[in-house]
């Protein structure tokens, strides 16, 4: 057999062997993406109940507070109207016991010309210091109802206040719930396209070695990965991926940190080994988490 024959047979078995794994690898990951997709739309649609259930609790409650206080409102303005009638009946008592001022006074300077005629005179006195007293009695009560008012339109203020202060808290609660559905929302946009696109420069200083300054490349695949390992120190920030150039991986590449479904950091591509991989932390947040070990790291076609 000529020699040229046998180097053939032998690179088409070397072929051959080369691609049973990444046949295996496609399938696996296929699987996997459906499930990730059916789990994330799941979540979606959990949300998107949760967000229509709270809106309507939150319509319902709104209604009945709006209810209340259109009840207060209006218990409001009739203790405001029962409050004016009885101050008008405060300023009718006041004038007419000025009147009964001018009254007994007038009778005190008869009273030597009275005091001539005797019982009937006697009596005349006796009804007018009657009446003077119903008359103070009658400011009395009159002034202790006003009290009495200003008491009621004072509570049903306050509880218009409450009722206020309960709409409002209401109102923020709806927004936060529409905030996190907006928050929802771009997660699954974000694992259903990719994520978008990469901006921004993080705090990472590169290993030994390497250089933070590598021209940023489009990823010309999809490809996720594990984090395994993270190089903290002092302003350094690395990780290390379970993929290189092997797997296509270049420098200059940026992977999506995540963790539950949640955006955790960047991971800008610095240095490139066969099977290994190591780049700058970027966009990392204390609010969202530090990247850890077995965090997944995805790179994007044209991202």
């Amino acid at each position: 057999m000529h020699v040229l024959t046998k180097i053939f047979i032998v690179l088409v078995a070397l072929l051959a062997v080369a691609i049973v794994p990444l046949v295996a690898v496609h399938a696996t990951n296929e699987g996997t993406y459906k499930a990730k997709w059916a789990a994330e739309q799941g979540a979606a649609a959990a949300a998107a109940n949760a967000y229509s259930l709270a809106k309507g609790e939150w319509q319902a409650t709104q209604q009945s507070l709006e209810a209340k206080i259109t009840a207060l409102e209006g218990e409001l303005a009739q203790a405001r109207a029962e409050g004016t009638r009885r101050a008008a009946d405060i300023r009718r008592a006041e004038t007419e016991l000025a009147a009964a001022k001018a009254m007994q006074s007038q009778i005190n300077s008869n009273l030597e010309i009275m005091t001539r005629t005797g019982q009937a005179n006697q009596t005349m006195v006796a009804s007018l210091v009657t009446e003077i007293k119903e008359l103070r009695g009658e400011i009395v009560r009159v002034q202790a109802d006003n009290v009495e008012l200003d008491r009621v339109l004072a509570e049903v203020q306050n509880q218009l206040d409450v009722a206020d202060a309960a709409r409002k808290a209401l109102q923020e609660e709806i927004q936060r719930l529409t905030e996190e559905k907006l928050a929802m929302s771009n997660v699954v946009d974000v694992y259903r396209n990719t994520y978008g696109a990469i901006a921004g420069v993080g705090t990472g200083k590169p290993m030994a070695g390497a250089t933070s300054e590598i021209a940023r490349v489009p990823a010309d695949r999809d490809l996720t990965a594990t984090i395994v390992a993270v190089d903290r120190t002092g302003d350094t920030a690395l990780a290390e991926i379970d993929a290189g150039s092997r797997d296509g991986v270049k420098p200059g590449w940026t992977l999506m940190i995540g963790k539950d479904n949640q955006f955790v950091a960047n991971l800008r591509i610095i240095k490139v080994d066969v099977n290994r991989a190591t780049g700058v932390i970027e966009l990392e947040s204390a609010t969202r988490g530090d990247v850890a070990v077995g965090q997944r790291a995805r790179a994007s076609r044209g991202e």
